[in-house]
């Protein structure tokens, strides 16, 4: 886990995650505006001043500290956040007898003999994830998608709705503030890597569509000011000439 971090620094962050925008104010405040369903849920107002400490002598701002009603009213924004569902589907043990012929045909060796000795079950864990993205302008991209990977190995599948079937079977936990395995931490960066690949080549024709029309207007911005410039040297020298 990471260092501590200063209460402002965390507030900042939860705030801006939720759409705030937010503005440091030097005297251990901080002005924010929030969306009104934010303002709804912690019961404070879309526009005021967060107070950290005794420095802040502002009027009419909002204390902000570890016993504060509003540090209490943050716990509202991450209820049933971070939970996890898991499912366990049993496999049939193989054909133990047709497996080590198999594997003796297609492993040859020079001067040696290939033997089965020993056969263990051993459970292997996926991780399931959602991703949702959605991309604005004047006009609004969006998507969900579902990777499945395996915490061993790391492999990353895209899976398609039929693929989907076996979420009936998934049952939620309450084990939402456990630790999490090494393993899965690791399936969760290299799918949260995947994920971004997958939307930037989603996103690539909506991007490539942006920068052609930001680069029109620039260009129509350009063109604008040079006729102006124009114009005004055409006045300039009427006005010499007169």
């Amino acid at each position: 886990m990471g260092g501590s971090r200063a209460l402002p620094e965390v507030f900042a962050d939860i705030f801006a995650q939720e759409g705030a925008i937010l503005e440091e104010k030097g005297d251990g405040c901080l002005e924010f505006v929030i969306p009104s369903a934010l303002s709804a849920r912690l019961g404070i107002p879309e526009h005021g001043i967060l107070s950290f400490s005794t420095q802040c002598g502002r009027e009419g701002t909002i204390a902000a500290s570890y016993e504060s009603e509003l540090f209490r009213a943050i716990e509202t924004l991450f209820v049933n956040n971070g939970r996890m569902a898991r499912a366990t589907f049993p496999f049939p043990p193989p054909n133990i007898e047709k497996l080590s012929k198999w594997v003796s045909e297609r492993v040859v060796l020079s001067n040696a003999v290939l033997r089965l000795q020993k056969v263990e079950d051993r459970r292997i864990l996926f991780s399931l994830l959602f991703f949702k993205y959605a991309a604005l302008s004047d006009e609004k991209r969006e998507g969900v998608f579902s990777l499945l990977v395996n915490d061993q190995s790391l492999s990353v599948q895209l899976l398609d709705a039929e693929e989907m079937d076996f979420r009936g079977d998934l049952k939620g936990s309450d084990e939402a503030s456990g630790e999490v395995r090494e393993e899965t931490r690791r399936a969760l960066r290299a799918g949260i890597a995947a994920a971004s690949m997958i939307v930037k080549g989603e996103l690539d024709p909506f991007i490539k569509g942006l920068e052609k029309r930001l680069n029109r207007d620039a260009e129509r911005v350009l063109e604008y000011y040079e006729t102006m410039k124009t114009e005004a040297q055409k006045a300039f020298e009427k006005r010499r000439l007169s």
